[in-house]
């Protein structure tokens, strides 16, 4: 198990003002993820030389961030990975 999907297991443990300062945390990290690795595709779609090499790479980096968000959107409204 990775940590995010550790955070995600403990999610709903310990106080309130804990766990909203913690899925903010979480939210933000994935988000910032996905801005930079978005920018570094956007600046390699500029470059008059192309794609970088490893443009596979932050096209999955990318995708995983944005669905580590909205794991966290389902786990903030409560709904279950298998509904």
């Amino acid at each position: 198990m990775n940590e995010f999907q550790h955070f995600l297991k403990n999610l709903h443990k310990g106080p309130l003002e804990e766990r909203v300062q913690s899925f903010r945390h979480e939210t933000l990290r994935s988000l910032n993820f996905a801005k930079a690795y978005a920018k570094l595709l956007e600046l390699g779609a500029k470059d008059p030389n192309g794609m970088p090499e490893d443009a596979l790479e932050l096209f999955e980096k990318l995708l995983s961030s944005l669905d580590e968000i909205g794991q966290l959107l389902d786990a903030l409204v409560g709904r279950d990975e298998t509904e």
